[in-house]
């Protein structure tokens, strides 16, 4: 149960890092604005702004499960939870983690 635990909690810090590797987003978001300047033929500059459908990553979710803070909070949390579960099992068993003389 130790074992489950320890990998619960590495998925979830690694949920935690793809967050913060593909911009730490503080809201999940499905589209992003785009801008973009062109250069004309008389070398006036126009920028262009436009929504476009990307999806990025965020803290908070939007639609109730997609963000960062639910899925690796739910690993680690019950990663957390299986660990100290398993110690304190093993403490009333009497085996090992226990401080038994």
């Amino acid at each position: 149960m130790r074992n489950a635990g320890i990998v619960l909690i590495v998925l979830g810090l690694c949920v935690f890092g793809y967050w913060g590797a593909t911009g730490a987003e503080p809201v999940t978001k499905y589209k992003v604005l785009v801008e973009t300047t062109t250069v004309d033929d008389f070398g006036d500059e126009q920028k262009k702004s436009e929504m476009v459908d990307e999806f990025r990553f965020g803290l908070l979710p939007d639609a109730g499960y997609d963000g960062a803070l639910p899925v690796g909070g739910g690993f680690g949390g019950l990663g957390f939870a299986l660990v100290i579960i398993d110690l304190i099992r093993r403490r009333k068993e009497g085996g090992a983690g226990g401080d038994s003389a």
